[in-house]
């Protein structure tokens, strides 16, 4: 009997995360702006790491984030998302920074396609980032 509870237990968290490709994933943001012509990063490696099936982390080349997402098909909503408020070493990185904050803050969906993941914001805005190597 102990046998099959801890099977089904696994099972459970198998199935958990097998219906969101999103989960234990790990990304380096390359482009961001406007869908038609984003553009390229200027620095500071900022990435989006979502590490379990709920939780995402990340890094915009000036200050750390945190959030609770959801993935669901091709929506994605992000919830509770806090920023650390350290400063950035220039002006270039700071704008990228207000960008990639502004976008994460109305994520409405995503795709992956192959090694590139690319989130869409209100507005026609969008984030693109390429697996990160592991």
């Amino acid at each position: 009997m102990r046998w099959l509870l801890v099977g089904f237990v696994f099972l459970l968290v198998a199935c958990g995360s097998e219906g969101n490709p999103l989960a234990n994933t790990e990304w380096r943001l390359v482009a961001l702006g406007n869908a038609d012509a984003p553009a390229e990063v200027v620095g500071g490696n900022p990435t989006a790491e979502f590490t379990t099936a709920e939780d995402m982390t990340g890094w915009t080349g000036c200050n750390s984030y945190a959030a609770r997402y959801r993935a669901r098909e091709s929506e994605l909503r992000l919830d509770d998302l806090m920023w650390t408020e350290a400063g950035c070493p220039s002006q270039a990185l700071f704008r990228q920074e207000q960008r990639m904050q502004d976008a994460l803050a109305t994520v409405e969906r995503f795709e992956v396609s192959g090694e590139q993941l690319t989130l869409h914001s209100e507005g026609g805005q969008v984030l693109v980032f390429e697996r990160a190597a592991q």
